[in-house]
C-alpha cells in the first residue's frame, strides 16, 4: 500500500509543479501599466476619472484606519497636467478641489505632495504617500495609501 501511494504522489508532482507554473505566469504584470523607465506611458495610462475605492492611514508605531469610499468621490486626471479631486467632506457635502500633477518615473506628484505609483493597471490606480512626524520626542511613521478604480 505504501508504494501505490508514493506512485500517485510522484504522479501528482508534475500536475502540481504546472498549475503552480500557471499561477505565477499566467498573473504576471501583463495589465501593469506602470513604467519607471516612460513616465509619459505612465501618463497616459493615468488619464482619467478614478472613483476612490479606499484609503488607508497607517501611522508607525501607531494604528491604521481604513475609509471606504462613498459615491460621488473621485479624481480626475487631465492630459495637461491639470486635475480635480473629489472627497465628501464631513458636513456631507462635495467640495471639488483642483490639482496639478506629474510622473517621473515611479514617482506621482500632486501640488507639492510626492507619491510613490504602487499599481497601476487599466482598471485600478494605487499610490502611497509618506512622511515621518513627531509626537512626545519620538519618530511617527505615518503613510497613507489611495486605492481608486476606474
Amino acid at each position: 500500500m505504501k508504494t501505490q501511494d508514493k506512485t500517485s504522489k510522484i504522479h501528482l508532482l508534475p500536475i502540481v509543479m504546472c498549475l503552480l507554473l500557471l499561477l505565477f505566469t499566467g498573473c504576471g504584470k501583463d495589465n501593469d501599466l506602470l513604467d519607471e523607465n516612460d513616465s509619459e506611458k505612465t501618463e497616459q495610462a493615468i488619464l482619467g476619472k478614478w472613483k476612490l475605492n479606499k484609503y488607508v492611514s497607517q501611522e508607525i508605531p501607531g494604528e491604521t484606519e481604513t475609509y471606504m469610499g462613498k459615491e460621488g468621490e473621485w479624481a480626475e486626471f487631465k492630459s495637461d497636467g491639470t486635475g480635480i479631486q473629489q472627497w465628501k467632506e464631513d458636513d456631507g457635502t462635495f467640495d471639488p478641489e483642483p490639482f496639478i500633477w506629474k510622473v517621473t518615473g515611479d514617482k506621482l506628484k500632486f501640488n507639492n505632495e510626492q507619491s510613490t505609483l504602487i499599481k497601476l493597471t487599466k482598471e485600478e490606480l494605487v499610490f502611497k504617500i509618506e512622511g515621518i512626524y513627531k509626537n512626545d520626542g519620538k519618530d511617527i511613521k505615518w503613510i497613507d495609501t489611495y486605492y481608486l478604480k476606474k
